[in-house]
């Protein structure tokens, strides 16, 4: 049975957390930015709104990250540059790719501190406000400034 098929979600704006970060999210290549925080293996939510609170200019995302050394796709959280360089303040592993959603800092700042949540996405506890579409994206999703790839510099 397609997940549109059950009563509990249906008119929900996305059925699902893959599908929603397969709609909103963004694709990131390998590589990362420089950082000089390094968090806690196991603990990438908190690691990542710990670096976005210590730089004004980085941008929390949630999605899937995977590598040559974790290669399923995880659950993962990360932090990018608005130009969409990763700062990864968690994973250790070289040639990571991941797939999420960059979200703005308000918003998370908002589920973190004021609501509690330990993750954006998974926001069970508020019966999935990203999901149903009672949040509309212009309120969480953060619009990345695209490079000129032609220049090399992505």
């Amino acid at each position: 049975m397609h997940n549109a098929d059950r009563p509990a979600t249906r008119g929900w704006a996305y059925q699902s957390i893959p599908e929603l970060v397969l709609s909103e999210g963004v694709t990131f290549t390998f590589g990362h930015g420089r950082t000089r925080f390094r968090g806690e293996m196991r603990a990438c939510y908190a690691n990542a709104f710990a670096l976005m609170c210590r730089e004004p200019d980085v941008i929390y995302c949630e999605g899937y990250a995977l590598s040559d050394e974790v290669p399923i796709p995880l659950d993962h959280a990360w932090c990018c540059r608005p130009d969409g360089k990763i700062l990864e303040p968690t994973w250790r592993y070289k040639n990571t790719a991941y797939l999420g959603i960059p979200l703005k800092r308000e918003y998370v700042h908002e589920c973190f501190l004021k609501r509690k949540q330990g993750c954006v996405l998974h926001a069970w506890r508020r019966e999935w406000p990203m999901l149903t579409g009672e949040e509309p994206k212009k309120l969480w999703l953060e619009t990345l400034k695209p490079v000129d790839i032609d220049k090399g510099k992505r």
